[in-house]
């Protein structure tokens, strides 16, 4: 096969200059043995302030092409394999895997990969630093289509027609219509035929069509250049084909997440960041390395450190989510009505509820009144792409139907050009009768804070009866974590925990996360001042921070866990 490689990427190469140095290469297309420099791998990802914003390009740096027709196991496996060698930064290695390049935005450096079948055959447009497809066209036409934009981004392809859907996962399965998505689509040689040719043939009108032929195209190939696993999933049943279970799934959710993980045990051998249990089945460093093909390039913190691999790949923080607030704009008209329903959060690492109310115990609101929101139990990772669903109801007493309030879903794409990192978004999601107003913030380089509060003396009462005020803020967060009247005083031994709600929180590592107490212990006859003041603590990844207050008839105990 032959591989064609136009000589504008070679003036390309030159034009980066510091921005990454390229060896000379060897027979076998890598250069295992060069270690980067911290200027090297200078150039970021997560935030916009952290992308290299060079000049934008459209040629490929370079063309490959593959016969779907004529290919076999081997043949399939030997394509994704050259396809890792040619996009991977050659300079840099973790764990003896290759990393890709630093990403950019927007996006300047792509890869054209043409597959042929008997009749047909398409152009497909690939991100070099990061995998993601941006459109494709008919080898024999010059009329590109590509996934549509974020609201107010340019297209990326001049002159392309959009497609009427996004790129990511949620968008594609929900534009290939009810009961086609990942887990029911196989995928092998035939169904990728079956892809190519239906691209080529679909009316600009048939989204279903084209998102279904898509959601094979970027699995086969995309996904199985990130992932060894799914290459060999793929590859052992090419000829029958297979439909992916959820742990393929699983990994196609979570290669940021993983790649992350081992770029921060690079920096730091004694551990790895990756929650357990989780979808991937990934349990350590071993399995990490077994599953994955490439690793996605990090953003990173400046400084001087020494000549070593991947040492500063990554920051010692990580792209985190919290949930601001969730205000009802209108429930039904009411004032107030009654709020039951559910807010959730998926991340690659699952989903959890961020507000969950029975419908025989709504919740009493008022429009323009917060939600009590009651999560989540960890933090929300934006490693990856993730989801905020809500589907919330106002119950009525009476024999009508329950009103929807506010139905919808968050579907921030990862790889969107469009992200906006560090400042709070405002997203309005309706319902048939009212709707709700989510404020959250993805933060580029974050840790999550597991508050606790610990009685240490309570006027040297056991137990001691406690109330008053626990407040937590720092630059974007500013929550209740203890509220109790002195009629609702509750019972605290030295030594126990204050019970404090939404008291998981993410934080920016150049932040400081302040809590304010105001607690007393409840006499009858004179109430005492258990602790009056504020802690400050800063971020400390994968540490313990602690701090006491003191009141005039005892203290209590701050602690933070950082990770």
């Amino acid at each position: 096969m032959k591989l064609l490689i136009p000589a504008l990427a070679i003036s390309t190469w030159a034009a980066i200059g510091s921005a990454l140095r390229i060896p000379s290469t060897s027979s076998s297309g890598s250069d295992l043995g060069h270690i980067a420099t911290i200027d090297e791998l200078k150039p970021g990802l997560h935030s916009p302030r952290h992308f290299n914003r060079l000049e934008q390009r459209n040629d490929p740096e370079f063309v490959e092409e593959f016969n779907v027709q004529t290919s076999t196991p081997e043949l399939f496996s030997s394509l994704i394999e050259r396809l890792r060698r040619r996009v991977q930064d050659r300079d840099t290695l973790s764990h003896s895997l290759p990393v890709l390049p630093p990403q950019q935005n927007p996006p300047n450096r792509w890869f054209d990969l043409v597959l042929r079948t008997q009749s047909q055959a398409m152009r497909f447009r690939i991100r070099m630093d990061n995998l993601y497809l941006d459109g494709y066209r008919a080898e024999a036409s010059d009329h590109w289509y590509e996934f549509n934009p974020d609201p107010g981004q340019p297209q990326l392809i001049p002159g392309s027609a959009l497609l009427g859907f996004r790129g990511g996962y949620p968008a594609l399965e929900a534009a290939a219509a009810e009961g086609h998505s990942r887990t029911t689509i196989p995928l092998g040689r035939q169904q990728l035929i079956n892809a190519v040719n239906s691209l080529a043939r679909s009316r600009d009108d048939d989204h279903s069509t084209r998102a279904r032929g898509l959601i094979v195209v970027i699995q086969m190939i995309s996904e199985a250049m990130r992932f060894t696993r799914i290459t060999t999933y793929i590859s052992d049943a090419y000829l029958e084909g297979i439909i992916p279970d959820g742990n393929i799934t699983g990994l196609e959710n979570g290669w940021g997440r993983v790649s992350a993980a081992l770029l921060h045990h690079d920096q730091n051998p004694e551990t790895f960041r990756l929650p357990q249990p989780n979808p991937m089945h990934i349990g350590g460093v071993a399995d990490a390395i077994a599953v994955l093909g490439m690793l996605l390039r990090y953003n990173i913190n400046g400084g001087s450190r020494p000549r070593r691999q991947v040492q500063a790949l990554i920051p010692e923080g990580r792209p985190l989510v919290e949930i601001l607030w969730v205000v009802i704009d209108n429930i039904d008209q009411e004032n107030p009505g009654d709020l039951y329903g559910t807010i959730t959060a998926t991340d690659s690492v699952g989903t959890q509820d961020i507000y969950n109310i029975d419908k025989a115990n709504p919740q009493s609101i008022r429009p323009r009144d917060p939600v009590a929101l009651s999560g989540p139990s960890r933090a929300i990772s934006a490693a990856d792409s993730f989801l905020i669903d809500l589907n919330l109801m106002d119950h009525d007493s009476d024999p009508s139907p329950e009103d929807e309030v506010s139905r919808g879903q968050i579907d921030w794409n990862y790889y969107s050009t469009g992200n906006l990192y560090d400042t709070p978004i405002h997203t309005a999601i309706k319902g048939k009768y009212g709707q709700a107003t989510v404020n959250y913030i993805v933060m580029s380089n974050a840790a999550e804070a597991v508050v606790e509060v610990v009685l240490i003396n309570g006027d040297n009462e056991n137990p001691a009866d406690i109330f008053g005020t626990l407040k937590v803020t720092s630059r974007f967060v500013s929550r209740e974590l203890f509220n109790k009247a002195q009629k609702d005083s509750i019972s605290v031994r030295p030594g126990e925990s204050i019970p404090l709600s939404r008291a998981v929180m993410a934080v920016p590592l150049d932040d400081t996360l302040v809590v304010r107490a105001d607690l007393w212990d409840y006499d009858p006859v004179s109430n005492d001042e258990v602790a009056k003041g504020v802690a400050s603590l800063r971020p400390q990844v994968l540490h313990s921070t602690k701090e006491r207050i003191r009141g005039q008839y005892g203290e209590v105990e701050v602690r933070v866990t950082w990770s």
